[in-house]
């Protein structure tokens, strides 16, 4: 009789993610409390003073990154028949974006503090 319990495929990119989850709470959560109530987030904009924002859009950060990780754990979840392989390429794509995006948080909280 087989007494091997099954591993999670994929613990080091679940633990990513919800890692980086983490880590933007953590860099919103300063960024409300230490910066200015205007902050410069939109560089594309020629004027200044366009680039202004209320700094509670850095709440789109982490509120982004949740959505993205739950929307594609649970699609993962329910795709059942796809290769293993193209679950793992899946899984790293949503590490990568949610990387991403928390770098460039943690950047903009650098700038200011």
């Amino acid at each position: 009789m087989d007494t091997h319990t099954p591993k999670q495929p994929f613990p080091v990119a679940t633990f990513s993610l919800w890692g980086c989850v983490a880590l933007a709470v953590l860099g919103t959560a300063i960024g409300l409390l230490t910066f200015p109530s205007q902050i410069p987030l939109l560089y594309s904009l020629s004027l200044p003073e366009q680039q202004l924002v209320p700094k509670l859009y850095l709440l789109a950060y982490p509120i982004s990154i949740l959505a993205i990780t739950i929307i594609h754990t649970q699609t993962l979840r329910k795709v059942k028949a796809l290769d293993s392989t193209l679950k793992r390429l899946f899984l790293y794509a949503t590490v990568l974006v949610t990387f991403l995006i928390t770098l460039s948080l943690i950047r903009l909280v650098v700038l200011f503090l």
